[in-house]
């Protein structure tokens, strides 16, 4: 379990996954507490890497909005491991 939360803590989650698949340095997959999937594939492209997310989305928020998220996400991730 986590907890997610906006950066203006308008809105934040506390989020339960269960771990299916870590294959090392590639792929983790889970599923979140309703059934729904999460993949990660980690794609080693020299001094970068591409990472793809591929996951089910949920019914209530629309799949923009949660797409933005994601990318988001990914894009702080990037910022962060770029400045180590």
């Amino acid at each position: 379990s986590f907890y997610m939360q906006a950066k203006d803590q308008s809105v934040g989650r506390e989020i339960t996954v269960t771990y299916d698949i870590i294959e090392t340095p590639t792929l983790i997959r889970f599923h979140f507490d309703d059934n729904r999937v999460l993949e990660t594939n980690f794609k080693n492209l020299g001094n970068q890497t591409n990472i793809t997310l591929l996951f089910d989305a949920e019914k209530v928020t629309p799949i923009d909005v949660q797409q933005r998220v994601w990318q988001s996400m990914l894009n702080n991730f990037k910022e962060y491991v770029e400045s180590i």
